[in-house]
């Protein structure tokens, strides 16, 4: 039986061989090595990224700031949530109530005020301010207009004692919406005075 020789192929086509393998290959090896480097700056923009498809790990630690961040498409902070709110309060709870009383002989005259008060003048010094809301267990200051005569203040909610610290019993309207405002002179007798009163939160 006849032996058919078998040829080794020569260098050529060994080279000739690799050339090709390496031209049908070189596209799927340099797209399995393309990089950030070799894309051009703003040449993909977001119609380009699949939606979803970029998570926290893909993007950059710090890469991101406000610039590139809807607000309005954030949510409130979960540490923030008692943010707008004092110990469960609204800030409408811890606002201080004032008004500005002109007494005369005439009468009292409100000259200015955070709104809801009316006063009464009851005699001379002698005044009941109605709030509009319960003052019990509200702290109240009382002042003399520096603008006006020097003389005492003195003011206590009325409504008795009962359930009202430092209540008094008043003429006129006695409950806890008002409030007895007393005016002196320098030597102690009771008179007309322009005075400033605060009531401040429960």
């Amino acid at each position: 039986m006849r032996r058919i020789p078998v040829r080794r192929p020569s260098p050529g086509l060994v080279i000739a061989v690799v050339a090709l393998v390496l031209a049908l290959g070189g596209g799927a090896y340099a797209a399995a090595t393309i990089t950030g480097k070799d894309i051009k700056n703003g040449s993909i923009t977001g119609k380009d990224i699949k939606k979803g498809s970029l998570t926290g790990k893909l993007v950059k630690k710090d890469s991101l700031t406000g610039k590139q961040v809807k607000e309005s498409s954030l949510g409130q902070v979960p540490s923030a949530a008692n943010a707008t709110q004092l110990d469960g309060q609204p800030p409408s709870s811890f606002e201080v109530d004032w008004v500005l009383v002109q007494g005369t002989a005439a009468g009292a005259t409100v000259l200015a005020q955070s709104g809801g008060f009316s006063v009464a003048r009851l005699g001379t010094g002698v005044y009941s301010v109605d709030l509009g809301s319960s003052a019990v267990r509200r702290p109240l200051s009382a002042t003399i207009n520096v603008g006006g005569a020097a003389g005492f203040i003195s003011a206590a909610p009325c409504g008795g004692t009962a359930n009202n610290p430092g209540g008094v019993n008043c003429g006129g309207v006695n409950d806890n919406n008002h409030i007895l405002v007393v005016t002196q002179a320098t030597n102690a007798t009771g008179a007309d005075r322009t005075f400033y009163l605060e009531v401040g939160p429960s």
